[in-house]
């Protein structure tokens, strides 16, 4: 009963964070089999004004999986903050609106793509669900 609180939840941290004015930034693999979309829309919509992608093909370890691209959004998104917003962030246009683009890199010689989803503060959260469960053949 009087034992101090140990941990936060993850809401209060988040909490906390915007009080403390922590920059935020999200990355989320879309084909994580444990953190699913609909946890970092969650997330999105506590902390608005953080900028969220969303990463294809990539799943829980996108850091590891595609470090090229996680690398060019957070060198980005470090910019961003150190220019005081000077500097657009990474695949933006409006910062309200939601964006997709297809970013290449190269690895060990070949090339490679992937699909970098930026949702901005005016996301429809309904389209974003229902597009995180569209079968990879309807996108074809």
């Amino acid at each position: 009963m009087f034992a101090p609180q140990g941990e936060l939840s993850f809401r209060e941290a988040l909490s906390r964070c915007r009080m403390n004015n922590v920059p935020i930034c999200l990355m989320y693999g879309k084909e994580d089999p444990w953190v699913k979309p609909v946890w970092g829309l969650q997330v999105k919509k506590q902390v608005p004004e953080a900028p969220y992608y969303q990463i294809s093909p990539a799943g829980h370890c996108p850091h590891d999986e595609v470090p090229e691209v996680v690398n060019y959004l957070l060198r980005g998104w470090i910019k961003n903050l150190e220019s005081k917003g000077a500097v657009a962030l990474p695949l933006l246009q409006d910062m309200e609106t939601e964006i997709s683009k297809d970013l290449e890199f190269v690895r060990e010689g070949s090339k490679k793509s992937v699909m970098v989803r930026f949702l901005g503060s005016k996301i429809s959260l309904w389209n974003l669900i229902k597009s995180s469960f569209k079968s990879p053949y309807q996108m074809m």
